[in-house]
Parts: structure tokens; sequence; C-alpha cells
């Protein structure tokens, strides 16, 4: 095979599994972004995210108007 032709195809797959991976990602609660970018690099990781379960969600507990606002990051 030539060069040009692996390095096309070796993209293409990249380009497929990184934005199946994001949308797989997002449907089983992982992080989408870590998942698309891991699987854009190497793209035989998003059968690693196949098998996985989905991840457990902890919603944040949202402050209330009473507690000090510690985020200094805002200003």
């Amino acid at each position: 095979m030539q060069a040009g032709l692996a390095i096309t195809v070796y993209l293409a797959s990249s380009i497929i599994a990184g934005s199946f991976a994001g949308a797989i990602a997002h449907r089983k609660r992982r992080h989408h972004g870590f998942w698309t970018i891991g699987s854009f690099l190497f793209p035989p990781l998003m059968l690693l995210l196949l098998v996985l379960g989905k991840g457990t969600y902890v919603p944040r507990r949202t402050p209330s108007e009473w507690e000090e606002d510690n985020d200094l990051d805002r200003f």
C-alpha cells in the first residue's frame, strides 16, 4: 500500500471513529471530549468504549441563596 493511501485511510477511520465515539460516550454518560480525542488518535479505543457500561452520574448540589459564593474564578 502506498504511503499516501495509508495516511488517507488512517485519517478517514480516525475521523469516523472519533465522531462515533463522541456520540456513543454521550449516550453512555462518559466524558465525550476524552473519548472523541482518544478515538481520533487511536481508533481501536472505540471498541473499549462499546464494552464499557453506563457511567454513573451524580448531579451537583445547587447552592442555596443564603450560602456564600466561594467561586473566585467568576470575577
